[in-house]
């Protein structure tokens, strides 16, 4: 939590950081579903915190395109 704490800070101080936590999150949960093939977990953990993500993302300007959470 304080991981997020500190995220959320430095992106509401410098707004462009978070089209960066963006790109974070798609390449570490594509190359994490990519390593563990065989779980289905993997994949719903992305769905739930891009889900999650989105709306903080919505509020800083940082999605890719108005539907990125979606894809």
């Amino acid at each position: 939590m304080i991981f997020h704490a500190v995220i959320e800070f430095a992106i509401f101080t410098f707004r462009p950081l978070s089209l960066l936590y963006t790109f974070g999150i798609l390449i570490y949960f594509i190359l994490k579903i990519i390593k563990k093939t065989n779980n289905p977990l993997i994949i719903l953990q992305a769905a739930a915190y891009t889900m999650a993500a989105e709306v903080f993302l919505r509020m800083t300007g940082g999605l890719i395109f108005y539907e990125t959470g979606k894809y």
